[in-house]
């Protein structure tokens, strides 16, 4: 998958292990002080993995998709501080859903660190719970069904609703509405 500022591929964990644990100790690590324990772990060798690559071919991003053959789990999304708000996590994300739904997997769930949370919430995910503390920071547990409907039970799922379907409608998007809600517009 390709965006003007990046190239998204699978990545081979036996041969490019360093270059992924690279992006996640300089974003995790270093960016956010996060245990350099918990940045590795068992699932890193059997999870689908994506690399992002800018035009100069270097990895400026990675995430991970682990499945169990029915959902899946999206994690360890890391974009360079240098590449954020250039596309990079929207293209990994959109790579990691094609690769879902290619295995079969009826939904995916992730905890989204909540400065990323608009990121996910656009691409039609919805809460799932709380807002909890992992690592050290907040997060938000978010889900997305890849073979159904959703249903909407809050505030933020409908606001989070109505931005994936403006974020997807691509050109032109008119609401018919004969009664504007303004505390889900507003946002």
């Amino acid at each position: 998958m390709n965006t003007p500022t990046c190239t998204v591929q699978a990545a081979q964990y036996a041969t490019q292990a360093e270059a992924l644990h690279g992006v996640r100790h300089q974003v995790f690590v270093l960016g956010q002080g996060i245990d350099a324990a918990l940045e590795r772990d068992a699932a890193d060798a059997s999870a689908v993995h994506a690399i992002a690559r800018d035009g100069d071919g270097h990895v400026v991003g990675t995430a991970r998709l682990v499945h169990d053959g029915q959902q899946g789990r999206i994690g360890r999304m890391a974009v360079l501080p240098s590449h954020r708000g250039q596309g990079v996590g929207q293209a990994m994300l959109d790579w990691l859903h094609v690769q879902a739904r290619s295995l079969g997997l009826g939904s995916i769930v992730l905890h989204a660190q909540l400065p990323a949370l608009w990121l996910y919430l656009r691409a039609g995910y919805l809460p799932a719970g709380p807002v909890f503390e992992e690592a050290g920071l907040a997060h938000r547990p978010l889900q997305l069904r890849l073979d159904g409907t959703m249903a909407v039970s809050d505030a933020l799922g409908a606001q989070a609703a109505l931005a994936s379907v403006i974020c997807g409608s691509g050109r032109q998007l008119c609401l018919g509405l004969p009664l504007l809600d303004p505390g889900l517009l507003d946002t």
